[in-house]
């Protein structure tokens, strides 16, 4: 499998300033629009008529951020099954490495729509001024739909040496970022074993030099994503010890952000992108969650199409995240986050999570599209 990065439109022309934290992989892919098959194609005609009710006579163009990752599937499915383009909306796409470069165009109006972590440099950049409307999910922990899980190398398993959370204590354990959310994931591991993140060595490692630090000792426990965490297992390196719902459930991981002139001075056009892209995160569940057998097929087609997961097998063995199906925030979630942050020192001061936080579109969206 190729992990090259590309951009599918050219790059934008601002310096990169904010440190990054959805460091997830990056393909390029192409866009389509094509009718749905399956059982959810039936319920999509019912939102057709509502739909067309609103859209204008010629496509509006959006300029969406993306970064080839699983957490985009909303957007990828809205694009391919025609959602955008019932809308009257041309989605003009742009491929980052990580969501941290998006948060200057998006401030700034160079991009419509984007999508980010929750990290200490997002709520920076909104303390700092940055005016982002966070206004939808981007994937959060669910119940057996983990973002993240605790894996513990092999070999100290085997030996009997790690037993229990308690044995890590002095250990090292791998992390991208110790300014991501998913800091709060490893300090709920830890707290089974009665420990803090004191007393293990964290180690900032991108994901995929998680498998080779696993194989050599370097690192004996990693809190990866998919498809590493299938790769660790599938090639004996490690053991999925806790899954990250399990110890820190509704975790919000990622969101969806408005520009605040895209907000501000094309509110109907917001509404309309959001109602497009709320269907593919219900075409998405309905494949993944309520077992429409086609539309899991049509939505792993979209996402080796868009993302760097291409092997179709993976599929089937590797954990898939939450979506919400409304598009819902939690905001608790991101509000204990941001409280570690600042405890950590490494958020300079809170952020307004009210007023960052903007659901308005998404109550649209449930308005016109009904109950999931």
């Amino acid at each position: 499998m190729s992990w090259t990065t590309l951009r599918r439109a050219r790059p934008l022309p601002i310096p990169l300033v904010l440190v990054a934290c959805f460091l997830w992989l990056s393909l390029v892919g192409g866009a389509s629009a094509t009718a749905p098959p399956g059982a959810a194609a039936e319920r999509d005609a019912g939102v057709i008529a509502a739909s067309a009710a609103i859209a204008p006579p010629q496509a509006a163009r959006v300029r969406l951020g993306e970064l080839g990752i699983l957490a985009g599937a909303g957007y990828y499915l809205a694009i391919e099954n025609g959602y955008f383009a019932e809308q009257g909306i041309e989605i003009e796409p742009t491929r980052f490495t990580t969501g941290g470069e998006m948060t200057l165009p998006l401030a700034t109006g160079q991009l419509d729509v984007g999508a980010g972590g929750i990290t200490a440099g997002l709520f920076n950049a909104i303390a700092r001024g940055l005016d982002l409307r966070i206004v939808a999910d981007h994937s959060h922990s669910a119940p057996g739909r983990p973002v993240s899980a605790l894996v513990v190398r092999q070999a100290l398993v085997d030996a009997g040496q790690v037993r229990s959370a308690a044995d890590l204590r002095g250990r090292t354990l791998a992390i991208p970022s110790r300014a991501v959310s998913a800091m709060t994931d490893v300090r709920a591991w830890l707290a089974e074993g009665g420990l803090s993140l004191d007393d293990v060595r964290i180690q900032e490692l991108a994901f995929p030099d998680m498998l080779p630090a696993l194989a050599n000792g370097s690192i004996d426990a990693a809190a990866p994503v998919e498809p590493f965490i299938t790769f660790i297992v599938q090639r004996e390196l490690g053991t999925v010890w806790r899954w990250d719902y399990q110890v820190n459930p509704d975790h919000q991981i990622g969101v969806i952000m408005y520009s605040p002139a895209f907000a501000s001075e094309q509110p109907e056009l917001a509404r309309r992108w959001m109602v497009a892209y709320v269907r593919g995160l219900r075409y998405f569940n309905d494949g993944f969650v309520r077992g429409d057998a086609a539309a899991r097929e049509r939505a792993i087609a979209v996402l080796m199409k868009w993302t760097a997961v291409r092997d179709r097998p993976l599929y089937d063995v590797m954990t898939i995240i939450g979506l919400d199906p409304d598009g819902g925030v939690r905001v608790a979630s991101m509000r204990a986050d941001q409280e570690f942050f600042v405890q950590q020192g490494l958020q300079d001061r809170r952020v307004d999570l009210e007023r960052a936080v903007d659901l308005q579109y998404v109550q649209y969206a449930r308005q016109v599209l009904g109950p999931y």
